[in-house]
């Protein structure tokens, strides 16, 4: 909360960054790490500048069912696990026949570990709201190169900072991977993030993380439907899955069903925008333009690329502020 714009401690780190602070000697590890720490308060708050009505946002399921829908009625009325307090059903059925699975890896959460695990979702759902376009060119990409359904990939995310002072997700551009979800748990699980004790001397965390962390990724992907991202994050602290669902506040339509991927591989692979802009909504799709035109994937609007451009302009004067 200190950090977040306007507050003293972000105006002297947006001052250090921008080069209005005074001071011309510069740490590069410092300045890394400081950069880490924006990027870390923007995804906690999220893309505040825009419009709440107009964000796509998350939704609570089902646990057994995957039932959900946008009323504020079935919101409210889920029923949350007693006892772990992050799991919600939409009936006392659907919780008595999921509790054999359940029960393995429910447990008593203190007030610290809910507060992790919120910290975590909230960073989780954040950063798929802010990165949704390079998201999904990302799962066509793979789609295409290996002949893979998006129901068969995960999205694998880094946020813990490493010995460079960067964490790979909360680069610019971000860094992360969509991948064969079944090869992180199956066989010899070759897709096995580097980061997920691999290499370790320590034998007996490794088998008791693969025991409970892959177990659980597992259990999500099983329980997974078409309109539902697969994510495997590591934090500061851990490592965790979750299954993303987003939905389009006015349609209703989900942002990483099988539909959106097929109307941004259209855009990409044809140019062809007509399914793209019947599936998503006109800010929305405007968001997810720019992003593909950033990366060079579309041929960007006169609109689209003037905004490129405006954008290119800030980080040039913010570095020619910082080393006059």
């Amino acid at each position: 909360k200190i950090f977040k714009k306007g507050e003293p401690c972000s105006d002297v780190v947006c001052a250090i960054l921008n080069g209005t602070d005074g001071s011309k000697t510069k740490r590069p590890i410092v300045i890394g790490k400081l950069k880490n720490l924006t990027s870390f308060v923007d995804i906690m708050q999220g893309s505040r500048e825009n419009d709440e009505n107009k964000k796509p946002f998350s939704i609570k399921m089902c646990r057994y069912c995957n039932k959900s829908e946008l009323s504020d009625e079935f919101q409210l009325s889920l029923m949350a696990c007693a006892r772990c307090q992050n799991t919600f059903y939409c009936s006392k059925e659907c919780q008595k026949d999921d509790w054999k699975v359940h029960k393995k890896h429910c447990k008593l959460m203190t007030k610290a570990d809910t507060k992790r695990v919120a910290c975590q979702e909230q960073i989780l759902m954040n950063f798929v709201n802010m990165h949704g376009g390079k998201i999904l060119a990302e799962i066509v990409e793979v789609c295409n190169k290996t002949g893979l359904k998006k129901d068969d990939l995960l999205l694998e995310l880094d946020f813990l900072i490493g010995e460079n002072g960067t964490a790979p997700a909360l680069k610019d551009p971000p860094e992360f991977k969509v991948a064969e979800a079944c090869l992180y748990f199956e066989g010899d699980r070759p897709n096995e993030p580097d980061w997920f004790y691999k290499g370790t001397s320590d034998t007996e965390n490794y088998e008791h993380a693969i025991k409970n962390v892959m177990s659980n990724l597992k259990l999500h992907f099983n329980g997974k439907n078409e309109n539902h991202l697969l994510c495997f994050a590591q934090y500061p602290g851990g490592c965790s899955s979750c299954k993303v669902q987003l939905q389009q506040p006015t349609s209703g339509r989900h942002m990483f069903s099988n539909g959106a991927v097929a109307a941004v591989n259209s855009l990409i692979k044809s140019d062809d925008n007509v399914p793209f802009k019947h599936y998503f909504e006109p800010n929305i799709a405007k968001k997810i333009e720019k992003e593909l035109g950033g990366m060079g994937l579309i041929v960007p609007s006169q609109e689209m690329m003037e905004e490129i451009m405006e954008d290119a302009r800030s980080v040039l004067q913010m570095f020619e502020r910082r080393y006059e």
